[in-house]
């Protein structure tokens, strides 16, 4: 009983305004190196990669790839993508640093990241809203 009243909390919680996608690129053949293929997409949907100081350490200390990306026409637009190491699996979530529930925007700008994923990887292989993912 008390864990169908705590699991609803937790989940509304953890979202906090974020939308996310998830990408088994596990069988998708046309895949070469993710960092440089998500790099390259969210490039051409207007997002500028915000650079990280030393990506290798990172890398070794959390088993995976981060990235950060903000929205050229919006500081407060980030996208963070985790892709793991081990199977290739990638999380991208975008949020609103200014507003902790979704709104209009980003909502559209959700929209327009899922089709292009969609397109580029194939809807078999991206599902959405995995707040408690890693990636």
């Amino acid at each position: 009983m008390a864990l169908s009243v705590v699991l609803p909390l937790l989940l509304s919680c953890a979202m906090n305004g974020r939308q996310s996608l998830m990408i088994d690129a596990r069988h998708v053949p046309a895949v070469q190196y993710m960092p440089g293929e998500i790099t390259t997409l969210l490039e051409d949907l207007g997002y500028k990669l915000i650079p990280n100081t030393d990506p290798v350490k990172a890398a070794e200390e959390y088993g995976e790839y981060r990235l950060q990306f903000k929205a050229r026409d919006a500081e407060n637009i980030r996208i963070d993508v985790h892709i793991r190491m081990v199977d290739n699996v990638t999380g991208i979530h975008l949020y609103d640093t200014a507003d902790k529930t979704p709104v209009a925007a980003t909502a559209q700008r959700y929209n327009e990241l899922k089709k292009r994923v969609e397109l580029e990887f194939g809807a078999d292989n991206v599902s959405n809203n995995h707040p408690f993912l890693t990636p």
